[in-house]
């Protein structure tokens, strides 16, 4: 699985062991380990992604913890979607070659292999092909006969190849969900106190973009959660800009959406 083992970050271990990569990156940049929205006031619910009822359907059809996933991945529904959509893909040639590393006494790349899988599966929420990945690793390090290696090996392709399809059906519900989220939405009239809280949210969210900071992306989550009568195609370009660390240009909107709360 070569294309996606970058989205690991070694979540394959462990929980914790997640948990504490993401508290050493923030420390090393100088932040603090709660969360970008805990630290605005918010309530993590509040900037919790709205996932469709259909993709939440097809993900407790696939055997996925949603939920957890897109917490793993900061709320970010279409980075899950690409993610789930590049690991889905990539189990259709897995089983063929986890038999061909077994078949040629590959015991190294065949744990390495397994190791991955463990990891990014755990990422995107298929904990139970995680933990079946996990323990086939943990047998086939512990020295297993052939036959025994054969066996973990079957298991763990016959299970790749069951959630296959379900998988496939998440990522098109995934699809669809967000072309529904796209979907032009009336915005309604803002009140004088809206406006404020606008410029207020627009002022914090500047001077980070001027810093190049991505705790913008908490500023425009904390405006949809306190401002819903805000969101709308403007706000999706300005989040759309800084999630392409296309800082200028979010720069840019953020300027242009300032000056009309000022006038």
């Amino acid at each position: 699985m070569q294309d996606i083992s970058h989205a690991r970050l070694d979540s394959s271990d462990s929980e914790p062991g997640l948990d504490h990569l993401v508290a050493v990156l923030l420390r090393l940049n100088g932040r603090a380990t709660a969360p970008a929205g805990a630290r605005l006031g918010i309530d993590a619910a509040q900037v919790a992604p709205a996932v469709p009822a259909a993709v939440r359907a097809a993900a407790a059809a696939a055997g996925v913890d949603i939920e957890r996933a897109l917490a793993r991945l900061g709320g970010k529904l279409k980075v899950y979607g690409r993610t789930l959509r590049s690991f889905t893909a990539e189990l259709q040639r897995l089983p063929q070659q986890l038999h061909g590393q077994l078949q040629g006494g590959d015991d190294a790349a065949l744990c390495r292999e397994l190791h991955t899988l463990k990891g990014v599966a755990a990422t995107v929420g298929v904990t139970t092909l995680a933990g079946l990945a996990g323990e086939a690793e943990a047998q086939l390090a512990r020295g297993e006969d052939t036959a025994e290696k054969a066996t973990c090996v079957a298991r763990v392709g016959a299970a790749v190849e069951a959630a296959a399809a379900p998988l496939a059906a998440l990522c098109d519900a995934l699809e669809g969900g967000k072309a529904a989220l796209a979907a032009p939405r009336i915005v309604a009239a803002l009140t004088p106190t809206d406006m404020a809280l606008l410029a207020s949210l627009l002022r914090t969210l500047q001077g980070l973009l001027q810093a190049s900071d991505l705790d913008a992306t908490s500023v425009v989550q904390a405006l949809r959660a306190q401002l819903p009568a805000a969101a709308g195609t403007r706000l999706d370009a300005l989040e759309s800009a800084i999630e392409s660390l296309e800082f200028e240009t979010a720069l840019s909107r953020c300027d242009e959406w300032l000056l009309e709360c000022a006038t």
